[in-house]
Protein backbone atom coordinates (compact mmCIF):
# COMPACT_ATOMS: atom_id res chain seq x y z
CA UNK A 1 0.00 0.00 0.00
CA UNK A 2 1.46 3.40 -0.91
CA UNK A 3 0.57 6.91 -0.19
CA UNK A 4 -1.59 8.29 -2.45
CA UNK A 5 -0.28 10.94 -5.59
CA UNK A 6 -2.21 13.99 -3.47
CA UNK A 7 -0.36 13.19 -0.28
CA UNK A 8 3.36 13.62 -1.79
CA UNK A 9 1.97 17.26 -2.44
CA UNK A 10 0.63 17.65 0.56
CA UNK A 11 3.48 16.99 2.48
CA UNK A 12 5.40 18.85 0.31
CA UNK A 13 3.41 22.24 1.58
CA UNK A 14 3.51 20.94 5.20
CA UNK A 15 -0.24 20.81 4.68
CA UNK A 16 -0.58 17.30 7.52
CA UNK A 17 -3.75 15.93 5.85
CA UNK A 18 -4.68 13.05 7.07
CA UNK A 19 -2.99 9.79 5.26
CA UNK A 20 -4.45 7.98 2.62
CA UNK A 21 -2.88 4.98 0.85
CA UNK A 22 -3.95 2.79 -1.36
CA UNK A 23 -3.16 -0.33 -3.37
CA UNK A 24 -5.10 -2.50 -6.18
CA UNK A 25 -6.34 -5.55 -7.95
CA UNK A 26 -6.29 -5.37 -11.43
CA UNK A 27 -8.50 -7.85 -13.83
CA UNK A 28 -8.62 -6.42 -17.09
CA UNK A 29 -10.10 -3.15 -17.17
CA UNK A 30 -12.22 -4.07 -13.60
CA UNK A 31 -9.42 -2.50 -10.33
CA UNK A 32 -11.08 -3.44 -7.47
CA UNK A 33 -8.94 -0.07 -4.32
CA UNK A 34 -8.26 -1.07 -1.05
CA UNK A 35 -7.81 2.27 0.59
CA UNK A 36 -6.71 2.82 4.15
CA UNK A 37 -6.70 6.56 5.74
CA UNK A 38 -5.08 7.93 9.41
CA UNK A 39 -5.45 11.34 11.22
CA UNK A 40 -2.01 13.09 11.52
CA UNK A 41 -3.25 15.67 13.77
CA UNK A 42 -5.31 15.16 17.12
CA UNK A 43 -8.32 17.22 14.92
CA UNK A 44 -8.54 15.19 12.66
CA UNK A 45 -11.59 13.06 12.59
CA UNK A 46 -12.51 12.03 9.28
CA UNK A 47 -11.43 12.39 5.85
CA UNK A 48 -13.28 12.66 2.17
CA UNK A 49 -11.03 11.89 -0.80
CA UNK A 50 -12.61 12.37 -4.05
CA UNK A 51 -12.73 9.51 -6.61
CA UNK A 52 -10.72 11.02 -9.10
CA UNK A 53 -7.86 11.82 -6.75
CA UNK A 54 -7.89 7.91 -6.83
CA UNK A 55 -7.68 7.68 -9.76
CA UNK A 56 -11.48 6.55 -10.08
CA UNK A 57 -14.42 7.14 -11.79
CA UNK A 58 -17.95 6.33 -10.16
CA UNK A 59 -20.00 4.60 -9.35
CA UNK A 60 -17.98 2.79 -6.95
CA UNK A 61 -19.60 0.58 -4.02
CA UNK A 62 -17.13 1.40 -0.97
CA UNK A 63 -17.64 -1.53 1.78
CA UNK A 64 -16.66 -0.72 5.08
CA UNK A 65 -14.30 -4.08 6.36
CA UNK A 66 -15.26 -3.25 9.94
CA UNK A 67 -18.83 -3.06 10.05
CA UNK A 68 -19.53 -5.25 6.82
CA UNK A 69 -21.25 -2.07 5.01
CA UNK A 70 -21.23 -0.19 2.09
CA UNK A 71 -22.55 2.74 -0.11
CA UNK A 72 -22.42 3.26 -3.31
CA UNK A 73 -20.47 6.68 -4.62
CA UNK A 74 -21.67 8.35 -7.71
CA UNK A 75 -19.53 9.70 -10.74
CA UNK A 76 -17.06 12.40 -9.30
CA UNK A 77 -18.35 11.43 -5.43
CA UNK A 78 -15.48 11.43 -2.43
CA UNK A 79 -15.25 8.46 -0.34
CA UNK A 80 -15.97 9.90 3.06
CA UNK A 81 -13.90 8.01 5.64
CA UNK A 82 -13.94 8.59 9.48
CA UNK A 83 -11.48 7.42 12.40
CA UNK A 84 -12.60 5.02 14.63
CA UNK A 85 -10.05 3.71 16.53
CA UNK A 86 -7.37 6.19 14.49
CA UNK A 87 -7.92 4.97 11.23
CA UNK A 88 -10.38 3.65 8.36
CA UNK A 89 -10.33 0.91 5.84
CA UNK A 90 -12.38 0.60 2.77
CA UNK A 91 -12.68 -1.70 -0.20
CA UNK A 92 -13.62 -0.18 -3.68
CA UNK A 93 -15.15 -2.26 -6.28
CA UNK A 94 -16.66 -0.63 -9.30
CA UNK A 95 -20.67 -0.98 -10.12
CA UNK A 96 -21.77 -2.16 -13.59
CA UNK A 97 -24.37 -1.02 -15.60
CA UNK A 98 -26.24 -3.72 -14.07
CA UNK A 99 -25.68 -2.24 -10.58
CA UNK A 100 -23.41 -5.43 -9.63
CA UNK A 101 -20.07 -5.17 -7.67
CA UNK A 102 -17.52 -7.80 -6.64
CA UNK A 103 -16.16 -7.61 -3.01
CA UNK A 104 -14.51 -11.26 -3.43
CA UNK A 105 -13.53 -12.58 -0.09
CA UNK A 106 -14.48 -10.02 2.16
CA UNK A 107 -13.18 -11.42 5.40
CA UNK A 108 -9.76 -10.86 3.77
CA UNK A 109 -8.13 -7.73 4.12
CA UNK A 110 -7.38 -7.66 0.39
CA UNK A 111 -10.80 -9.57 -0.80
CA UNK A 112 -9.73 -9.75 -4.42
CA UNK A 113 -6.13 -10.79 -3.98
CA UNK A 114 -4.95 -12.76 -6.80
CA UNK A 115 -4.15 -15.99 -4.72
CA UNK A 116 -8.07 -16.33 -4.15
CA UNK A 117 -9.48 -14.78 -6.94
CA UNK A 118 -8.14 -15.79 -10.12
CA UNK A 119 -10.06 -14.07 -12.83
CA UNK A 120 -13.37 -11.84 -13.10
CA UNK A 121 -15.25 -11.50 -16.43
CA UNK A 122 -17.61 -8.29 -16.22
CA UNK A 123 -20.57 -8.95 -19.45
CA UNK A 124 -22.91 -7.54 -17.40
CA UNK A 125 -22.82 -10.87 -15.36
CA UNK A 126 -20.30 -11.33 -13.27
CA UNK A 127 -18.22 -14.72 -13.78
CA UNK A 128 -15.67 -14.66 -10.75
CA UNK A 129 -12.81 -18.01 -10.78
CA UNK A 130 -11.95 -18.94 -6.93
CA UNK A 131 -8.94 -20.54 -6.32
CA UNK A 132 -9.39 -22.61 -2.44
CA UNK A 133 -6.24 -22.95 -0.31
CA UNK A 134 -5.46 -26.92 0.14
CA UNK A 135 -7.56 -27.95 2.90
CA UNK A 136 -10.66 -25.59 2.28
CA UNK A 137 -14.08 -26.66 1.72
CA UNK A 138 -16.01 -23.74 1.74
CA UNK A 139 -15.69 -19.77 1.05
CA UNK A 140 -18.17 -16.72 0.78
CA UNK A 141 -17.80 -14.77 -1.74
CA UNK A 142 -19.66 -11.09 -1.40
CA UNK A 143 -20.28 -8.06 -3.35
CA UNK A 144 -23.03 -5.14 -4.39
CA UNK A 145 -26.61 -5.34 -6.00
CA UNK A 146 -28.91 -2.83 -6.67
CA UNK A 147 -31.40 -6.00 -6.72
CA UNK A 148 -31.50 -9.81 -5.75
CA UNK A 149 -29.20 -10.81 -8.24
CA UNK A 150 -29.61 -15.10 -9.75
CA UNK A 151 -26.23 -17.35 -8.95
CA UNK A 152 -25.10 -20.24 -10.69
CA UNK A 153 -21.92 -22.36 -10.26
CA UNK A 154 -20.50 -22.94 -13.46
CA UNK A 155 -17.31 -25.36 -11.88
CA UNK A 156 -17.67 -26.55 -7.97
CA UNK A 157 -21.14 -26.19 -6.29
CA UNK A 158 -23.02 -23.25 -5.09
CA UNK A 159 -24.16 -24.11 -1.41
CA UNK A 160 -26.02 -21.25 -0.01
CA UNK A 161 -26.78 -17.59 -1.14
CA UNK A 162 -28.34 -14.86 0.70
CA UNK A 163 -28.96 -11.29 -0.49
CA UNK A 164 -29.91 -8.21 2.58
CA UNK A 165 -31.56 -5.74 0.57
CA UNK A 166 -31.54 -2.93 3.31
CA UNK A 167 -27.31 -3.20 2.61
CA UNK A 168 -27.90 -3.99 -0.63
CA UNK A 169 -24.73 -6.90 0.33
CA UNK A 170 -25.19 -10.86 -1.31
CA UNK A 171 -22.79 -13.62 -0.37
CA UNK A 172 -22.60 -16.61 -1.60
CA UNK A 173 -21.18 -20.18 -0.06
CA UNK A 174 -19.43 -22.20 -2.86
CA UNK A 175 -17.37 -25.38 -2.65
CA UNK A 176 -14.85 -26.15 -5.28
CA UNK A 177 -14.63 -29.42 -7.71
CA UNK A 178 -11.40 -31.50 -7.68
CA UNK A 179 -9.47 -28.88 -9.32
CA UNK A 180 -9.50 -26.41 -6.22
CA UNK A 181 -11.26 -24.07 -7.65
CA UNK A 182 -14.77 -22.90 -8.18
CA UNK A 183 -16.81 -20.71 -10.73
CA UNK A 184 -19.31 -18.19 -9.99
CA UNK A 185 -21.39 -16.45 -11.72
CA UNK A 186 -23.52 -13.42 -10.40
CA UNK A 187 -26.74 -12.59 -12.55
CA UNK A 188 -28.20 -9.30 -12.27
CA UNK A 189 -32.65 -9.33 -12.15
Amino acid sequence: MLPINAMYASDASNESAPMVAMSESAFGNRRARYVSAYPRSASQESVAVPLSTLEMSGPEFAYDWVTHSGEVIPDRGSLRMKFADGWDYRILSPVNRQGLALLGDAEKIVSLGKQRIAAVEDRGTLTVTIKFARGEDMLTISGYASHRPKFKALQGKLNDTAYDPQTKIFRAQTTPDGSGEAILQVIPR
